[in-house]
């Protein structure tokens, strides 16, 4: 395998790992979270979403991982419980994406093409 170095490229992988996290307790913490989630696979970030204003949680968060097999690891493993509460994990969607019709798409295949024929 060779590094990727194309940062578009980079960034798709990275949204691969990074998982939205809903539905949170009030009283779950970026520990709380980091530490049920690490279960599953190596975290490089991990944060519970505070409302500034208020100084509390907004009762969601995101959990970004290694791999994207550390977070496919996550997701097959749903339903989740965290502080006592059942938590809707899905794949993290950038603003950005989020009105476009294939944000919400929940696919399990991709196309791969221009292949050689030996392969």
């Amino acid at each position: 395998l060779t590094a990727v170095t194309n940062g578009k490229l980079m960034s798709e992988m990275e949204k691969l790992c990074k998982l939205f996290v809903g539905g949170l307790n009030v009283q779950t913490t970026n520990d709380g979270l980091r530490s049920y989630f690490e279960q599953f696979g190596s975290l490089t970030d991990c944060v519970v979403v505070q409302n500034d204003q208020l100084q509390r949680s907004r009762c969601f968060g995101f959990v970004t991982y290694s791999t994207s097999e550390e977070a496919d690891a996550a997701m097959a493993a749903r339903p989740h419980v965290v502080d006592g509460k059942n938590v809707e994990v899905k794949r993290a969607v950038a603003r950005e994406d989020a009105g476009r019709p294939e944000a919400l798409a929940k696919v399990k295949k991709i196309f791969v093409g221009g292949l050689k024929d030996d392969i």
